[in-house]
């Protein structure tokens, strides 16, 4: 009863539910990917972040210091892993814009939220209850 209009006959036929099914399929793909593999990126981000951090400190101790936290490397990185999703997205899983779209927003929340868990986890190395008052 669910699947049927008011007249008995269903939403949709069964072609488009075909169509439906490879287009949700593809767009999975694209975002698992996306999910998958930008965790690294941003490891290597903060990694080249701290690196940064940790030169502006060190040259700020007698000169004022002009540079950015982010360096133009990592702005070109980032703008690459931009478009080759969108590459990847419109061009091997032939998917609409919005739809390369949205793949990029929620993989790149899944892969923020895979970040935070795992890799940030392994860093700190200590156990909740190590943290308090001494």
């Amino acid at each position: 009863m669910g699947s049927h209009n008011f007249s008995g006959e269903p939403y949709f036929s069964q072609s488009e539910m075909k169509v439906y099914t490879v287009y949700m399929i593809k767009f999975l793909l694209s975002t698992l990917s996306t999910a998958a593999l930008l965790p690294y990126f941003i490891q290597w981000g903060v990694g080249q972040t701290n690196k940064q951090l940790n030169k502006m400190q060190e040259d700020a101790f007698d000169t004022p210091g002009a540079d950015s936290p982010i360096t133009p490397p990592m702005l070109l990185s980032t703008m690459g892993v931009i478009v080759s999703h969108f590459v990847a997205g419109r061009g091997l899983f032939r998917l609409r814009f919005w739809q390369s779209m949205a793949s990029l927003i929620f993989g790149t929340a899944g892969a923020v939220a895979l970040f935070v868990l795992w890799f940030q986890s392994e860093d700190s190395g200590a156990a909740p209850s190590d943290h308090g008052s001494d």
